[in-house]
């Protein structure tokens, strides 16, 4: 389950963007291709992440932040060029889930697909584990998601691998 709100300001956008995976709440926010936070809260049940949710959606529109509405043909196939010309997969990554909820059944797919490409460039780079039994593409590649997101190598991997195993299985689902 996915939600986001974005909130235009004279010189940026803003986004907050919530997934749910089981009973894992993964929360993504910050200014739109410039920096994001990633926080990660585990609850005991559904009922408690639903109504967690419920209270941080509404404090978000009280803040301004509104739904994304359906975009137009044209605007969608120039963000979809857009993704394509990006150079670095993060920001692909999240100019690709602004745009989840509401791309046509046409470009899902292609949408999806790049999805799972670039959470797999991720992995690639945080390896399956840390200190000397690091594998990754980068040795400095944790430290720079750390930085970036605000989540540990072990959390990032995990929020990664539980987007990864969504993405396909929206794509499985088509």
């Amino acid at each position: 389950m996915l939600y986001y709100l974005s909130r235009k300001e004279d010189d940026s956008s803003h986004f907050w963007q919530v997934e749910i995976f089981e009973n894992i709440l993964v929360i993504t926010q910050g200014r739109s291709e410039m920096d994001r936070k990633i926080e990660i809260k585990s609850f005991l049940d559904h009922e408690k992440i639903i109504s967690d949710l419920e209270k941080m959606r509404d404090e978000k529109l009280k803040e301004g932040f509104t739904s994304t509405s359906e975009i137009g043909e044209a605007e969608e196939n120039n963000i979809l060029k857009k993704i394509e010309r990006e150079g670095e997969f993060h920001i692909r990554l999240e100019i690709a889930e602004s745009i989840l909820l509401t791309v046509s059944d046409s470009n899902r797919n292609k949408l999806l697909k790049s999805l799972v490409r670039d959470c797999d460039f991720v992995l690639m780079g945080l390896g399956t584990a840390d200190g000397e039994y690091y594998d990754g593409e980068d040795e400095f590649y944790p430290e720079m998601i750390q930085d970036e997101t605000g989540l540990t190598p072990e959390n990032a991997r995990k929020v990664y691998k539980m987007k990864l195993a969504a993405y396909e299985n929206l794509l499985k689902a088509k």
